[in-house]
Protein backbone atom coordinates (compact mmCIF):
# COMPACT_ATOMS: atom_id res chain seq x y z
CA UNK A 1 0.00 0.00 0.00
CA UNK A 2 1.67 3.43 -0.93
CA UNK A 3 2.35 5.80 1.73
CA UNK A 4 -0.08 8.29 0.94
CA UNK A 5 -2.93 5.94 1.80
CA UNK A 6 -2.26 5.12 4.78
CA UNK A 7 -3.36 7.80 6.63
CA UNK A 8 -6.70 8.14 4.47
CA UNK A 9 -9.11 5.66 5.80
CA UNK A 10 -7.15 3.36 8.36
CA UNK A 11 -9.23 1.42 11.29
CA UNK A 12 -8.33 2.09 14.53
CA UNK A 13 -5.31 -0.25 15.18
CA UNK A 14 -3.81 1.62 11.67
CA UNK A 15 -4.37 4.85 13.31
CA UNK A 16 -2.31 3.90 16.68
CA UNK A 17 0.49 2.74 14.43
CA UNK A 18 0.78 5.98 12.36
CA UNK A 19 0.43 8.46 15.90
CA UNK A 20 3.52 6.14 16.81
CA UNK A 21 5.02 7.29 14.21
CA UNK A 22 4.66 10.78 14.68
CA UNK A 23 3.92 11.57 17.99
CA UNK A 24 5.24 8.50 19.95
CA UNK A 25 4.73 10.29 23.84
CA UNK A 26 1.03 9.89 23.72
CA UNK A 27 -0.45 7.88 26.25
CA UNK A 28 -1.67 5.49 23.83
CA UNK A 29 -3.06 3.23 27.33
CA UNK A 30 -6.03 6.13 27.55
CA UNK A 31 -8.28 4.15 24.80
CA UNK A 32 -10.82 7.30 25.28
CA UNK A 33 -8.24 9.55 24.75
CA UNK A 34 -7.01 7.86 21.41
CA UNK A 35 -10.95 6.95 20.36
CA UNK A 36 -11.64 10.74 20.63
CA UNK A 37 -8.47 11.61 18.86
CA UNK A 38 -9.09 9.32 15.67
CA UNK A 39 -13.07 10.57 15.55
CA UNK A 40 -11.68 14.15 15.90
CA UNK A 41 -8.63 13.46 12.90
CA UNK A 42 -11.31 12.10 10.51
CA UNK A 43 -13.84 14.64 11.37
CA UNK A 44 -12.58 15.88 7.74
CA UNK A 45 -11.02 14.75 5.09
CA UNK A 46 -7.12 13.54 5.65
CA UNK A 47 -5.72 13.64 2.43
CA UNK A 48 -2.15 12.68 3.20
CA UNK A 49 0.66 12.53 5.53
CA UNK A 50 1.17 16.70 6.10
CA UNK A 51 -2.38 16.83 6.77
CA UNK A 52 -2.99 14.04 9.03
CA UNK A 53 0.02 15.66 11.43
CA UNK A 54 -1.96 18.66 10.92
CA UNK A 55 -5.12 17.34 12.30
CA UNK A 56 -3.82 16.30 15.07
CA UNK A 57 -1.66 19.26 16.19
CA UNK A 58 -4.53 20.73 15.67
CA UNK A 59 -6.18 18.69 18.59
CA UNK A 60 -3.41 18.94 20.77
CA UNK A 61 -3.88 23.05 20.76
CA UNK A 62 -7.51 22.66 21.54
CA UNK A 63 -7.13 20.21 24.79
CA UNK A 64 -3.78 22.95 25.66
CA UNK A 65 -6.65 25.49 25.20
CA UNK A 66 -4.34 27.01 22.63
CA UNK A 67 -1.86 27.97 24.85
CA UNK A 68 1.66 27.18 23.84
CA UNK A 69 3.47 23.68 23.17
CA UNK A 70 6.48 22.82 25.14
CA UNK A 71 7.18 19.84 27.02
CA UNK A 72 7.86 21.84 30.57
CA UNK A 73 4.05 22.34 30.86
CA UNK A 74 1.41 20.03 32.52
CA UNK A 75 -0.85 21.29 29.64
CA UNK A 76 1.54 19.43 27.16
CA UNK A 77 1.01 16.22 28.52
CA UNK A 78 -2.71 16.47 29.22
CA UNK A 79 -2.65 17.29 25.77
CA UNK A 80 -0.87 14.18 25.34
CA UNK A 81 -3.31 12.17 27.39
CA UNK A 82 -1.67 11.69 29.96
CA UNK A 83 -2.46 12.37 33.97
CA UNK A 84 -0.70 15.46 36.08
CA UNK A 85 0.96 12.69 38.13
CA UNK A 86 2.88 11.44 34.88
CA UNK A 87 3.28 15.05 33.83
CA UNK A 88 5.13 15.97 36.95
CA UNK A 89 7.27 12.97 36.28
CA UNK A 90 8.15 14.02 33.26
CA UNK A 91 8.71 17.48 33.34
CA UNK A 92 11.02 16.48 36.44
CA UNK A 93 12.97 13.74 34.46
CA UNK A 94 13.66 17.34 31.76
CA UNK A 95 14.43 19.90 34.36
CA UNK A 96 16.95 17.05 36.00
CA UNK A 97 18.74 17.02 32.01
CA UNK A 98 18.74 20.45 31.69
CA UNK A 99 20.20 21.46 35.37
CA UNK A 100 24.23 21.78 35.51
CA UNK A 101 23.93 20.21 38.89
CA UNK A 102 22.27 17.32 37.92
CA UNK A 103 24.51 13.96 37.15
CA UNK A 104 21.89 12.92 34.29
CA UNK A 105 22.82 16.20 32.65
CA UNK A 106 26.59 15.41 31.88
CA UNK A 107 26.08 11.93 31.61
CA UNK A 108 23.68 12.85 28.29
CA UNK A 109 26.42 15.14 27.18
CA UNK A 110 28.63 11.91 27.06
CA UNK A 111 31.01 12.21 30.30
CA UNK A 112 31.13 9.72 32.44
CA UNK A 113 30.33 9.68 36.48
CA UNK A 114 33.29 10.93 37.85
CA UNK A 115 33.58 13.58 35.33
CA UNK A 116 30.02 14.56 35.72
CA UNK A 117 30.92 14.68 39.71
CA UNK A 118 34.23 17.11 39.16
CA UNK A 119 31.64 19.13 36.69
CA UNK A 120 28.83 19.78 39.42
CA UNK A 121 31.19 20.30 42.35
CA UNK A 122 33.18 22.70 40.07
CA UNK A 123 29.47 24.70 39.58
CA UNK A 124 28.28 24.81 42.95
CA UNK A 125 31.91 25.81 44.36
CA UNK A 126 31.50 29.10 41.85
CA UNK A 127 27.77 29.36 43.07
CA UNK A 128 28.55 29.40 46.55
CA UNK A 129 31.87 31.69 46.09
CA UNK A 130 29.44 34.19 44.28
CA UNK A 131 26.95 34.46 46.89
CA UNK A 132 29.35 35.13 49.58
CA UNK A 133 30.85 37.75 47.50
CA UNK A 134 26.96 39.41 46.59
CA UNK A 135 25.41 39.28 49.92
CA UNK A 136 26.97 40.21 53.53
CA UNK A 137 27.21 37.97 55.92
CA UNK A 138 24.10 39.54 57.67
CA UNK A 139 22.25 39.11 54.24
CA UNK A 140 22.90 35.36 54.06
CA UNK A 141 21.73 35.05 57.81
CA UNK A 142 18.33 36.65 56.88
CA UNK A 143 18.30 34.01 54.13
CA UNK A 144 18.35 30.65 56.79
CA UNK A 145 15.40 29.19 57.96
CA UNK A 146 17.54 28.90 61.30
CA UNK A 147 18.05 32.67 61.54
CA UNK A 148 15.43 34.22 63.74
CA UNK A 149 15.37 37.42 61.43
CA UNK A 150 14.25 35.54 58.68
CA UNK A 151 10.82 34.57 60.00
CA UNK A 152 10.66 38.33 61.43
CA UNK A 153 11.15 39.05 57.40
CA UNK A 154 8.03 36.60 57.08
CA UNK A 155 5.71 38.36 59.10
CA UNK A 156 6.27 36.94 62.49
CA UNK A 157 6.53 38.07 65.87
CA UNK A 158 10.07 38.08 67.62
CA UNK A 159 8.61 35.77 70.04
CA UNK A 160 7.32 33.47 67.16
CA UNK A 161 10.09 33.61 64.78
CA UNK A 162 12.55 32.50 68.22
CA UNK A 163 10.07 29.50 68.76
CA UNK A 164 10.35 28.72 64.55
CA UNK A 165 14.17 28.92 64.33
CA UNK A 166 14.62 27.25 67.73
CA UNK A 167 12.28 24.37 66.31
CA UNK A 168 14.55 23.81 63.75
CA UNK A 169 18.22 23.93 65.64
CA UNK A 170 19.28 20.62 66.19
CA UNK A 171 21.45 21.90 69.00
CA UNK A 172 18.14 22.46 70.94
CA UNK A 173 17.80 19.89 73.68
CA UNK A 174 14.79 18.02 72.11
CA UNK A 175 16.73 16.01 70.41
CA UNK A 176 18.65 14.53 73.05
CA UNK A 177 17.68 11.40 74.96
CA UNK A 178 19.95 12.93 78.51
CA UNK A 179 21.48 16.49 79.65
CA UNK A 180 24.86 14.36 79.49
CA UNK A 181 24.82 13.54 76.06
CA UNK A 182 23.27 16.85 74.75
CA UNK A 183 26.30 18.37 76.18
CA UNK A 184 28.80 15.40 74.61
CA UNK A 185 26.88 16.54 71.13
CA UNK A 186 27.37 20.58 71.60
CA UNK A 187 30.85 19.30 71.89
CA UNK A 188 31.42 17.56 69.10
CA UNK A 189 29.77 19.88 66.91
CA UNK A 190 32.08 22.68 68.68
CA UNK A 191 35.19 20.30 67.77
CA UNK A 192 34.22 19.70 64.56
CA UNK A 193 33.69 22.86 63.53
CA UNK A 194 36.97 24.30 64.34
CA UNK A 195 38.31 21.44 62.65
CA UNK A 196 36.53 22.13 59.60
CA UNK A 197 37.04 25.62 59.86
CA UNK A 198 40.91 25.55 59.92
CA UNK A 199 40.87 22.78 56.74
CA UNK A 200 38.56 25.12 55.09
CA UNK A 201 38.64 28.24 55.80
CA UNK A 202 36.55 29.63 52.74
CA UNK A 203 33.66 26.91 52.90
CA UNK A 204 33.27 26.78 56.43
CA UNK A 205 29.59 28.98 56.47
CA UNK A 206 28.17 25.68 54.50
CA UNK A 207 29.91 23.20 57.26
CA UNK A 208 26.40 21.58 58.07
CA UNK A 209 25.13 22.03 54.27
CA UNK A 210 21.85 23.57 52.56
CA UNK A 211 18.45 21.63 52.50
CA UNK A 212 17.72 20.73 48.54
CA UNK A 213 14.68 21.89 46.99
CA UNK A 214 14.30 18.31 46.71
CA UNK A 215 14.05 17.50 49.65
CA UNK A 216 11.63 20.49 50.91
CA UNK A 217 9.67 19.43 48.26
CA UNK A 218 9.37 15.72 49.65
CA UNK A 219 8.61 16.38 53.26
CA UNK A 220 6.05 18.85 52.30
CA UNK A 221 4.29 16.18 50.97
CA UNK A 222 4.77 13.41 53.12
CA UNK A 223 3.78 15.49 55.73
CA UNK A 224 0.57 16.18 54.28
CA UNK A 225 -0.05 12.47 54.16
CA UNK A 226 1.00 11.00 57.02
CA UNK A 227 0.68 12.67 60.72
CA UNK A 228 3.36 13.58 63.30
CA UNK A 229 6.21 13.40 60.81
CA UNK A 230 8.62 16.71 60.91
CA UNK A 231 11.33 17.88 58.53
CA UNK A 232 14.01 18.59 61.24
CA UNK A 233 17.26 17.09 61.28
CA UNK A 234 18.29 14.53 64.24
CA UNK A 235 21.30 13.81 64.89
CA UNK A 236 23.13 10.85 66.33
CA UNK A 237 26.21 10.93 68.42
CA UNK A 238 28.64 7.77 67.13
CA UNK A 239 31.91 9.43 68.92
CA UNK A 240 32.97 6.20 70.73
CA UNK A 241 31.90 4.13 68.03
CA UNK A 242 35.54 3.15 65.96
CA UNK A 243 33.72 1.74 62.79
CA UNK A 244 32.81 5.82 61.91
CA UNK A 245 35.47 8.77 61.75
CA UNK A 246 32.44 10.81 62.09
CA UNK A 247 31.17 12.20 65.43
CA UNK A 248 27.71 11.90 64.22
CA UNK A 249 25.26 11.07 62.14
CA UNK A 250 22.40 12.89 60.64
CA UNK A 251 18.69 12.17 59.20
CA UNK A 252 16.07 14.64 57.63
CA UNK A 253 13.54 14.31 59.75
CA UNK A 254 11.33 11.51 61.50
CA UNK A 255 7.82 10.19 62.55
CA UNK A 256 7.40 10.39 66.37
CA UNK A 257 4.19 9.33 68.07
CA UNK A 258 4.31 7.90 71.85
CA UNK A 259 6.98 5.10 72.06
CA UNK A 260 7.90 5.29 68.05
CA UNK A 261 10.69 7.25 66.98
CA UNK A 262 11.16 6.27 63.35
CA UNK A 263 14.14 8.23 61.18
CA UNK A 264 13.79 9.48 57.65
CA UNK A 265 16.42 9.91 55.13
CA UNK A 266 15.78 11.32 51.42
CA UNK A 267 18.37 10.19 49.97
CA UNK A 268 20.01 11.40 46.22
CA UNK A 269 21.23 8.69 44.86
CA UNK A 270 24.18 10.24 43.56
CA UNK A 271 25.59 11.81 46.98
CA UNK A 272 25.03 8.52 49.06
CA UNK A 273 26.90 5.32 49.22
CA UNK A 274 24.23 3.06 49.82
CA UNK A 275 27.10 0.26 52.12
CA UNK A 276 28.08 3.19 54.22
CA UNK A 277 24.77 3.96 54.90
CA UNK A 278 24.17 0.66 56.34
CA UNK A 279 27.02 0.73 58.74
CA UNK A 280 25.76 4.54 60.01
CA UNK A 281 22.25 3.07 60.59
CA UNK A 282 22.96 0.02 62.10
CA UNK A 283 25.34 1.78 64.66
CA UNK A 284 22.16 4.17 64.77
CA UNK A 285 20.15 2.08 65.99
CA UNK A 286 22.44 0.24 68.71
CA UNK A 287 23.55 3.33 70.02
CA UNK A 288 20.60 5.21 70.69
CA UNK A 289 17.57 2.20 71.38
CA UNK A 290 15.06 4.89 71.74
CA UNK A 291 15.01 5.02 67.87
CA UNK A 292 12.70 2.25 66.95
CA UNK A 293 13.70 1.98 62.77
CA UNK A 294 14.80 3.81 59.79
CA UNK A 295 13.40 4.66 56.32
CA UNK A 296 15.52 5.49 53.63
CA UNK A 297 13.45 6.69 50.31
CA UNK A 298 15.74 7.30 47.07
CA UNK A 299 14.85 10.42 45.02
CA UNK A 300 14.46 8.28 41.80
CA UNK A 301 12.03 5.86 43.79
CA UNK A 302 9.92 8.95 44.93
CA UNK A 303 9.57 10.64 41.48
CA UNK A 304 8.75 7.61 39.96
CA UNK A 305 6.50 5.22 42.27
CA UNK A 306 3.00 6.40 42.66
CA UNK A 307 2.31 4.42 45.28
CA UNK A 308 5.52 5.87 47.41
CA UNK A 309 3.53 7.77 50.22
CA UNK A 310 1.48 4.38 50.73
CA UNK A 311 4.62 2.71 50.99
CA UNK A 312 6.32 4.59 53.60
CA UNK A 313 3.23 4.45 55.83
CA UNK A 314 3.42 0.80 55.26
CA UNK A 315 6.91 1.41 56.35
CA UNK A 316 6.40 2.82 59.25
CA UNK A 317 3.44 0.57 60.25
CA UNK A 318 6.09 -2.56 59.74
CA UNK A 319 8.64 -0.85 61.81
CA UNK A 320 5.97 0.02 64.79
CA UNK A 321 4.90 -3.40 65.23
CA UNK A 322 8.40 -4.44 64.98
CA UNK A 323 8.91 -7.23 61.95
CA UNK A 324 11.92 -4.75 61.10
CA UNK A 325 13.78 -1.82 61.79
CA UNK A 326 14.92 -0.64 58.58
CA UNK A 327 12.87 0.03 55.53
CA UNK A 328 15.00 0.90 52.02
CA UNK A 329 12.70 2.15 49.07
CA UNK A 330 14.91 2.36 46.56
Amino acid sequence: MPVLKEYINPNITEFKDLLKRHFNDLNFENESFINELFEYVYAEKVKGSVSFQSRCRAFFKEKRNGKPISKLTIEYWRSRGHNDEYASIQISKIQSNNTPTSIDHWLSKGLNENEAKGKIKSIQSSRSNKRYKKYTKEEISRQSVWSIDYWIDLGYSKEDAIKKAHSLNYGCREFWSSDAEYQEIKKIIANKTRLFIKNNPEKYKSFFGSVSKEEVLFFTHLTKEIDNIKHCEFIVNVKKDDKLDQGIIKYDGYFKLNNTLVLIEYDGIYWHNQAYDDIKDKICLRVRPDVTGIIRISSERYKTDKNIIELIQNGIEEIKSKKCNRVKLY
